[in-house]
């Protein structure tokens, strides 16, 4: 089958046909319907070195700071958890054998956007490190676990769609299932985003991506508003 091209780009597209529906159908959550004390917003990669410069930046991805920063201003609002998690790899990652040596520790790079930069002023916020692209791994060993264990929504926003937001995603939901513990993973489209490359198309690998969690049970929303 993976070698009949006629045969992939044919079932193909009527996969992506399915796709674009269901992006059409997503809703608008409306964020009274949680409870602000059992929800967490968590902030992925939306660093310098993947937003403004270095070797995986995407500027046009910039687009989405705005739309995370204002749902960011309605949860604080209401004394909700937000976690950043950012990238920040040793000089010899293995990492690196995959990817160009980006997000250096204690570089600029590895630094929250200036737009963000607010929310170091906010006294539930959690900013922690990650070593790989999947933010799960780290979870576990900072504060931010043992500030949401009581959590039961967790809204994940960020870059890349198709790496590390849809890693952690998974990641999140499946080990909520394996605890046999009721979480819902929510990802709204206007925060995250993924870049474009000649064998990495930004419109398919976000519509990919967004179908895989949806699958997995990962809530898809428009948009979050109040």
């Amino acid at each position: 089958m993976f070698k009949d091209k006629d045969f992939i780009l044919e079932e193909s597209y009527k996969g992506m046909s399915e796709v674009v529906d269901e992006f059409s159908t997503a809703g608008i959550l409306h964020f009274r319907e949680v409870e602000p004390s059992e929800t967490a917003l968590c902030i992925v990669d939306v660093i310098n070195g993947f937003m403004k410069f270095g070797a995986l930046a995407n500027p046009d991805a910039m687009k989405i700071v705005a739309n995370i920063s204002r749902l960011a201003k309605m949860m604080t609002e209401t004394g909700s958890i937000i976690c950043a998690v950012n990238d920040s790899h040793e000089k010899d990652s293995p990492e690196f054998d995959s990817f160009p040596v980006h997000c250096l520790k204690n570089s600029e790079e590895s630094k929250l956007v200036g737009e963000l930069e607010w929310l170091y002023g906010y006294e539930k916020f959690h900013p922690f490190n990650k070593q790989s692209t999947n933010a799960f791994h780290e979870y576990f060993r900072q504060d931010a676990m043992q500030a949401s264990k009581n959590i039961s929504n967790i809204i994940v926003t960020g870059v890349c769609t198709d790496i590390c937001v849809m890693q952690f995603a998974l990641s999140l939901k499946t080990y909520f299932n394996s605890i046999n513990r009721k979480c819902r993973v929510i990802v709204p489209l206007n925060c995250v985003d993924t870049y474009d490359a000649p064998s990495h198309n930004r419109v398919l690998m976000n519509a990919m991506a967004v179908k895989m969690m949806r699958v997995a049970g990962v809530e898809i929303a428009a948009e979050i508003v109040y």
